[in-house]
């Protein structure tokens, strides 16, 4: 395999931060078994064979800690390197000795992206699977975690070769064309050569313009919740919690500022807003909530509109714009039941009371569940980078060049751009002479693996990425 330039053997911690009852470092890099064989003092276990063995400090021979030893023969490693893996246990004095030993038997704490560069180079991954390592590691909620696994199972590969073949042949009936330039097959040729360059174009495009539903998708929704004073939003809110955040009151106008808290559902995040009841204000610190929740109103992601039996005639005033993906929630039935729903029906319409948290936690996630099965169409794999963007983005202005000089019959100019074309849908997943392209990529990865004295605990011990 093609080993690292400086014939270094990396180690970095391949578990979370802080102390656990087990952590895993990893070692890559020719002579990796070697190496630990120092820490050993004897024959390392045979390669893809975990064996308990102590660990003992190079220089002193003191007992470190005992670890669980799995050595990789090279081409065997996720790097496609020799590679060691160490179980250990995972108190912050361990881990701290055992990188002292490591440093002192001769390897070298990795750089952010180390791992996943030295497999990139090695043949193990594409770039953009080493992009996906990345973004499943950062994932917060379970469609970010989905798309990442979608990449690093080979779909922009699978997607740019589709593309580059389709664009090839297209090359192929120009280049024909050319041949044949003074009989009328040449121009018919040219003329399916053109409509091909602007359909494939159009697809680019839009695979690019899925970045926008990607970044919708993966950012924090806020959930708003809006109606009339003493409708119930703020006891509803507390429900959803179980806890008294917002403040209750039969008063109505109670809540002037708008509160946020955190809600979980099928592993995403979302920011659950209570605000300001809609009324023409009885003082100017209330005419400032109502402000504030109308403009909650228009940034909302999702949006849930409280009434109850004694303000559904203040709810009908308001004129309420109701969406399709908006919620309407009837509350307070244990006092007094729903008499009718509003003129501005929607299909997600629940009947809740407060005094049964469980029901209004069954009604929330009923909503979210109906709005994410019709998100859940999954975003193009060129989202979520914008390097396949931008490199998608300048295939399609190439084709859109080389379509125009067909039309005007620079046949000869317009096979040039469609070759620099094929070279960016390359670059999806190659680039890797590319220092700088690389350097970008993985700088985004963890950070932490360079540690300072007294630093242990909080900061440095990242994943081997």
């Amino acid at each position: 395999m093609d080993q690292d330039p400086d014939g270094s053997v990396i180690f970095a911690k391949a578990s979370g931060p802080g102390p656990a009852a087990i952590s895993l470092v990893r070692l890559s890099g020719s002579g990796s078994i070697d190496l630990i064989a120092k820490l050993l003092r004897a024959d390392p276990p045979p390669p893809r064979r975990a064996s308990l063995r102590k660990l003992t400090d190079p220089v002193s021979g003191e007992l470190i800690d005992e670890a669980l030893v799995t050595c990789f023969a090279d081409g065997g490693s996720f790097t496609g390197e020799e590679a060691v893996e160490l179980g250990i246990h995972g108190g912050l004095a361990v881990t701290e000795r055992v990188y002292q030993a490591l440093e002192s038997a001769g390897a070298r704490i990795a750089a952010p992206g180390e791992f996943s560069r030295r497999a990139l180079r090695n043949g193990r991954l594409d770039l953009s699977q080493a992009e996906a390592i990345g973004a499943l590691i950062a994932a917060e909620h379970d469609q970010a975690r989905r798309h990442a696994l979608r990449v690093l199972s080979g779909e922009v590969e699978r997607l740019a070769l589709e593309w580059r073949v389709a664009l090839t042949e297209t090359l192929g009936l120009l280049e024909t064309g050319v041949d044949f330039v003074e009989e009328e097959l040449g121009a018919d040729l040219e003329i399916d050569a053109r409509d091909r360059v602007t359909a494939l174009a159009a697809e680019l495009r839009a695979h690019a313009a899925d970045q926008t539903r990607f970044d919708k998708l993966t950012e924090t929704p806020v959930i708003g919740l809006f109606g009339p004073p003493n409708a119930g939003k703020s006891s509803l809110m507390n429900a959803v919690l179980g806890e008294d955040r917002a403040i209750v009151s039969e008063a109505p106008g109670t809540t002037r500022d708008r509160i946020d808290a955190a809600l979980t559902h099928r592993g995403r995040r979302y920011i659950l807003s209570d605000t300001a009841g809609f009324r023409s204000a009885a003082d100017p610190v209330e005419e400032i909530g109502v402000e504030k929740a109308r403009r909650a109103l228009e940034q909302a992601d999702l949006r849930i509109f409280v009434v109850s039996a004694d303000t559904i005639a203040d709810f009908e005033a308001e004129r309420f714009q109701i969406e399709v993906r908006d919620a309407i929630f009837w509350t307070k039935i244990d006092a007094r039941p729903r008499s009718h729903w509003p003129s501005k029906a929607t299909e997600w319409r629940f009947e809740v009371s407060s005094f049964s948290p469980v029901g209004v936690r069954s009604a929330i996630e009923a909503f979210l569940e109906g709005v994410a099965s019709v998100d859940d169409a999954p975003c193009s794999p060129i989202s979520g980078s914008e390097r396949r963007v931008a490199l998608v983005l300048r295939a399609a202005d190439r084709l859109d060049v080389m379509a125009g000089l067909i039309a005007q019959g620079s046949v000869e100019t317009a096979i040039e751009e469609g070759r620099a074309a094929v070279n960016s849908l390359f670059d999806l997943v190659g680039s890797i002479g590319n220092d700088d392209v690389l350097d970008t990529v993985f700088s985004r990865f963890c950070v932490g693996k360079c540690r300072g004295v007294g630093s242990v605990s909080r900061e440095t011990f990242g994943r081997p990425v």
